[in-house]
């Protein structure tokens, strides 16, 4: 079973502080362990979970090869009033994108919380350009619920550039994208959950020259969030009130934008930092 967790708090900022079980394990030779198994999944979810699988294996028929979740879900530790149920499946062919929509559709109708699941070709994984991203999550991240666990054959990880490089994103698009998401809204609901998803991928992107520096890989956002504040002390009230946008969702878009102004240029920096030397 999974161990009990407790969340870490803006007030947290020291060593002591951090909650280890939401630390990655190694192995002797510093590869990453997967923090996530079958026995880790939250029980009340496992329905939802199983309905999720049998539309998506009804939709996606013989192309499936995998069924995976992830996230706060498949970690045991999920947030009853924000989380949302991350799955994926990974198919022989990719499907178009209206059959992506269809699918989408389907999934949602299982329930009122968020579901998030899409077929993901295997040709991501292996081949002559697999996404190194994808292979992390599919490695350490995910575990399958249907089919055999495509892991075992994918590379190892280790708290280092080359994983740090793999695990960035395009950080500049996703706050184009955001911020005429905010433009475009006046629905309260939705500033608030456009804020707290790019105040999430905020945290997680600094976090990874806190991972690099510490040699330590969490998955969990209130950890990211403590050892950020730690590797980046002149930083730390910004990061403050990017973690309680997340935790306590604004619903003022002016607010949300003028923070995203704020700690945006910062982020990017530090990204583009990573692939100084390249």
């Amino acid at each position: 079973m999974s161990p009990e967790f407790r969340p870490n708090t803006p007030e947290d900022n020291n060593e002591s502080t951090i909650d280890q079980t939401t630390l990655f394990k190694k192995d002797d030779d510093g590869n990453l362990l997967p923090i996530v198994s079958q026995d880790t999944i939250a029980p009340s979810w496992r329905e939802l979970i199983d309905k999720t699988k049998e539309v998506g294996l009804e939709f996606l028929g013989k192309n499936v090869i995998s069924i995976y979740v992830t996230g706060s879900v498949a970690r045991g530790v999920p947030d009853g009033k924000s989380s949302d149920l991350d799955m994926f499946a990974i198919v022989h062919e990719g499907i178009s994108h209206d059959d992506e929509i269809q699918l989408e559709e389907k999934v949602k109708e299982l329930s009122d919380k968020e579901i998030n699941f899409h077929a993901i070709p295997v040709t991501r994984l292996f081949g002559d350009k697999p996404k190194p991203r994808m292979q992390f999550i599919i490695k350490l991240l995910g575990t399958p619920v249907h089919g055999e666990n495509l892991g075992d054959l994918l590379p190892d990880w280790k708290t280092d550039i080359n994983t740090a490089r793999a695990l960035t994103e395009d950080i500049e698009k996703h706050i184009e994208k955001i911020k005429k998401a905010l433009e475009e809204t006046e629905d309260g609901e939705e500033v608030a959950h456009l804020g707290r998803k790019i105040m999430k991928k905020f945290i997680r992107q600094a976090f990874y020259h806190a991972m690099i520096e510490r040699g330590v890989y969490t998955s969990s956002f209130e950890t990211a969030y403590v050892l950020c504040s730690q590797v980046y002390p002149e930083k730390k009230e910004l990061l403050r009130q990017a973690y309680s946008i997340c935790t306590h969702p604004a619903n003022d878009k002016e607010t949300v934008i003028a923070l995203i102004n704020s700690i945006g240029p910062w982020v990017i920096e530090e990204t583009n930092k990573l692939w100084e030397n390249n």
